[in-house]
């Protein structure tokens, strides 16, 4: 598995650090309160004392920094990523024009009334049942923790798009949530009526981890899998070994894997008539939810990665590892452009390195499901002569057209006609570094 790596790992791994922040609304100019991570904080490894995913999504045994960067305006649900904040003053780093501050006002207004008074209701129960004072409905204030990590990338994929932010910068922030929602999920339960099967995991587990040692992904997951499918577990010791799984499972790629976990766990729970049952099953139930919104994030994220490429909003030079990434994440992750909804996709001297990486086969099955009936597939190449080996050519950024043309129509194109518009008598296609 290894989608996305050199298209969005810029960052060092760090030790979190989350501060406390006082920030304006950009919208209302009120004032609020959110906990940030600081934008200088220094490389050092703790971060990640849980291992890196091969994509760069890390995991800690402590707080994750994916829940801490984006914040909601906790008065109109404006949402941006904190970094757009000043540190120094609290304020917003953009004048927002005041269409965009009506479209804020009136996009989410029901939303927004709904999460308040759910909220609102929540809180005077607990306030209630703790003594304390209950303020009233003008002074209370929307807490950033109580908002729902998938909400908040939503809010803010919304936020984005409207303003105008290009494709590449939608599918960063989409694939930053899905890590936040895979981290999540790896986080384990805390519940006093599963103690019991934390205990019998673990005394299972130390058979094969000794004490102090490494996270190991490549060693993690057998042994839990072998857990799992132990006969003799408790409904609570299989929930834990399952959801521990069901986690390692995300990490490495396998989403079928993971649902047919979860779907094992709700079909052994379901005749779970103790206590217990209920809580098992409601755990298995918010996986699910969680799990899909984590599938939506990642579809999200593949389909304006795809588009950035098509764009041309990268660099040349790191097209084709971009492609293998979002091919990649295609395969492990079963996250689909929607399917039939396309007019036309324009490959812009892209193919030699979807034909070097061996990956050119998917990613048209992918294009072509994508697109309308009707739907065009346009594309620009470096042409090979005819008749040269492909996977020499490719290297060099060259491919030959009757074998291209070939490959195409084996996804289901066909061919609709040839242009010679751009063709180039001069090229003698045997440049040492290739055609760059």
């Amino acid at each position: 598995m290894r989608y996305l790596l050199l298209l969005l790992i810029t960052l060092p791994v760090w030790a979190l650090q989350v501060q406390e922040m006082t920030i304006f609304s950009p919208i209302t100019g009120q004032k609020f309160d959110i906990l940030g991570v600081p934008v200088d904080q220094q490389a050092v490894t703790d971060l990640a004392d849980m291992g890196a995913d091969d994509d760069g999504c890390r995991h800690t045994s402590g707080p994750s920094e994916y829940d801490y960067y984006v914040a909601v305006c906790p008065f109109t649900f404006f949402a941006a990523l904190t970094a757009e904040w000043d540190q120094r003053t609290g304020r917003f780093r953009e004048e927002l024009p005041p269409e965009m501050k009506d479209w804020v006002l009136k996009n989410f207004n029901t939303e927004w009334q709904l999460e308040f008074n759910r909220s609102y209701s929540v809180f005077q129960q607990s306030a209630r049942m703790q003594g304390q004072q209950i303020p009233e409905r003008k002074d209370f204030i929307l807490n950033q923790q109580g908002i729902a990590i998938e909400k908040k990338f939503k809010l803010a994929l919304q936020c984005y798009e409207k303003r105008g932010a290009r494709a590449v910068v939608l599918g960063k922030i989409a694939l930053t949530g899905a890590w936040a929602l895979r981290a999540r999920l790896n986080v384990p339960v805390g519940n006093q009526a599963l103690d019991g099967g934390y205990e019998e995991v673990n005394e299972l587990l130390a058979r094969d981890v000794k004490p102090g040692e490494g996270f190991s992904l490549m060693k993690w997951l057998p042994t839990y899998r072998r857990i799992f499918e132990n006969g003799s577990l408790t409904d609570e010791a299989y929930f834990i070994a399952g959801t521990t799984y069901f986690g390692l499972q995300l990490r490495d790629g396998d989403m079928a894997g993971a649902r047919a976990t979860l779907k094992l766990m709700e079909d052994r729970f379901s005749k779970n008539e103790k206590p217990t049952g209920e809580l098992l099953r409601g755990l298995v139930r918010e996986r699910k939810r969680t799990l899909e919104e984590y599938a939506n994030l990642l579809s999200m994220a593949v389909s304006n990665l795809l588009t950035a490429i098509i764009s041309e909003e990268f660099p040349r030079q790191r097209l084709a590892p971009n492609m293998f990434a979002i091919a990649e994440c295609l395969r492990a992750y079963s996250a689909k452009l929607p399917e039939g909804k396309v007019d036309m996709i324009l490959m812009s001297r892209e193919m030699h390195g979807m034909a070097r990486e061996k990956l050119l086969a998917g990613v048209l099955g992918e294009m072509f499901k994508a697109l309308k009936p009707g739907g065009v597939l346009a594309v620009e190449q470096h042409r090979a002569k005819e008749g040269a080996n492909a996977e020499e050519t490719a290297k060099n950024g060259y491919l030959a057209q009757d074998w291209l043309i070939k490959e195409i129509e084996s996804a289901g194109f066909k061919l609709a006609g040839k242009s010679e518009i751009n063709a180039n008598p001069k090229d003698t296609k045997d440049y040492v570094e290739g055609v760059w």
